[in-house]
């Protein structure tokens, strides 16, 4: 018999309790580094501009930088309309 990792359940178990962690300050999403740089080269850059450009829906950019504000990576300064995006180094 032959091993076929396709035809194979993995499960994972957590403690339900336990919170899952990330690093502090420390993009954690596959996108997020792209997100950060395409901030950095335009602050003034949309949501709807960042989702077209990394081809991905406005509400997975609006998570993304929520959490990427969470951690205090990037920081929006202004109004919604006339703000910009600065990024912590």
């Amino acid at each position: 018999m032959i091993f076929n990792p396709a035809y194979y359940l993995a499960l994972t178990f957590y403690e339900p309790n336990k919170k899952i962690g990330f690093k502090i300050n420390e993009p954690n999403g596959p996108n997020e580094p792209d997100i950060i740089q395409l901030l950095k080269m335009n602050p003034k850059i949309t949501q709807i501009e960042l989702a077209n450009q990394l081809n991905l829906s406005r509400s997975t950019i609006k998570r993304m930088l929520n959490r990427l504000q969470q951690q205090e990576i990037v920081i929006r300064k202004g109004s919604n309309r006339n703000g910009y995006w600065t990024v912590k180094e």
